[in-house]
């Protein structure tokens, strides 16, 4: 690896695949999102996923083809160091000994194809790179699961060569070789389950791949589970609709479940890959937000700034904010300012807001209180029914657009 460190010696410019996903509101198909900073496109009927990859200029072509022998050539998948950093430290030379200036556009274009072609999956790569996709599963055709949509079919198809190729790939993860020797094999790597069945007629192989991920949590279900209280819930729900930080103590599970009280219509940003959007929101999914995004939901917060209202999970508490302590998935404090206002003692969800500052800087506490105890009366109420996920979203979104009208259908006025 000599010839790598001697050239990455040299001031070379910065390349990296940019991994963001913009997702729009989801109601129902047909509908459109992008992936990877709009390199590619997604497209959803009632009876397709198609996916649009970027076309290449002839010049981008050439240009392609001749980083592609470079890498190949000096390529070692056995580096020491993340496949994405050295893709990029490897085109940084190729490019840099090549003299060859590009558009930003055709730069990731390059690198999108380098990745896709020589470390990825090829074909089936694009899909890998969809954070809604729960797995891709090929017996004699490829079938997907998406994280919001049923999807009968999808617009790839395999070749027997692809085929061979994907198995290679996956056999590689596990460091075997491909063979009938080893005609099952299961490796998992970067949270994603690798699995195949090798047939001696290549055309009769399957395979699996399963991105593994926390189940969801819906603010119902962890009310019917003890893990919090209405009361709880009705609190938070109030702070994000007035868009007020939250901050959770090492854990991420609560982020997730606080997006079900997102207002319609804002934009989400996230650094959570795993992240279920609102279907009522438009989210952002990857590692830097555009800073116009309404709301931040952030795991592993450093204090970096943000221009949105911050739903973070953070190491250790933070003094003037809004605080909530987990334990085994059950709110046992939440503290404004270093004030418990929320706490579980003696198998009892006990709560004060006499203290709080946010109650009292709203003006008319007396009106506020009153909110606070119909939300908390709705959200006990509905965690007594067997309501889906689904149609708790769609409750919460006809609150926001007619409160008094769903506080009438639930009784409650």
């Amino acid at each position: 690896m000599g010839f790598l460190d001697n050239l990455t010696r040299k001031k070379l410019r910065p390349i990296r695949l940019t991994r963001t996903t913009s997702i729009p509101e989801l109601k129902i198909p047909p509908l459109q999102y992008t992936l990877l900073n709009k390199l590619i496109n997604v497209k959803i009927t009632p009876e397709e996923y198609s996916i649009f990859e970027p076309e290449l200029s002839n010049e981008e072509k050439n240009l392609y083809h001749l980083i592609e022998d470079s890498l190949i050539e000096i390529i070692d998948i056995k580096e020491n160091t993340s496949i994405d950093d050295y893709l990029e430290k490897a085109l940084r030379i190729i490019i840099s000994e090549l003299n060859i200036k590009l558009t930003e556009t055709s730069m990731q274009k390059l690198i999108y194809y380098s990745y896709k072609n020589i470390i990825g999956l090829r074909v089936i790569q694009p899909l890998l790179e969809d954070p809604l996709i729960t797995s891709i599963e090929y017996n004699k055709e490829l079938k997907i699961k998406h994280k919001l949509f049923n999807i009968p079919k999808i617009n790839l198809q395999l070749t027997t060569e692809e085929l061979y190729y994907i198995l290679r790939k996956i056999s590689l993860k596990a460091n075997k070789e491909l063979s009938l020797d080893n005609p099952k094999i299961n490796v998992t790597e970067n949270k994603i389950d690798y699995s195949f069945n090798f047939s001696k007629d290549i055309e009769e192989s399957t395979f699996t791949i399963k991105r593994l991920q926390q189940h969801s949590k819906s603010p119902i279900e962890l009310i019917k589970n003890r893990k919090c209280s209405p009361e709880i819930m009705a609190f938070l729900w109030l702070l994000i609709e007035d868009h007020n930080n939250i901050f959770f103590i090492n854990n991420i599970t609560y982020l997730q479940t606080l997006s079900y009280f997102l207002p319609p219509h804002t934009k989400i940003f996230t650094n959570i890959t795993s992240y279920l959007p609102n279907i009522n929101t438009t989210t952002i999914i990857g590692t830097i937000p555009d800073n116009d995004e309404d709301f931040a939901i952030i795991q592993e917060y450093k204090g970096q700034y943000m221009r949105s209202t911050l739903l973070a999970s953070i190491d250790t508490p933070l003094t003037d904010t809004i605080t909530c302590e987990i334990a085994d998935d059950k709110i046992i404090s939440i503290k404004e300012s270093q004030k418990e206002l929320f706490k579980y003692s003696d198998e009892k969800f006990l709560f004060s807001l006499e203290e709080s500052q946010y109650i009292r800087s709203k003006g008319n506490k007396a009106i506020l209180i009153e909110e606070f105890k119909f939300r908390t009366k709705l959200l006990h109420n509905l965690s007594k029914t067997n309501i889906t996920n689904a149609n708790f979203l769609k409750i919460i979104y006809a609150y926001y657009e007619n409160p008094e009208k769903v506080l009438q259908k639930a009784k409650l006025i």
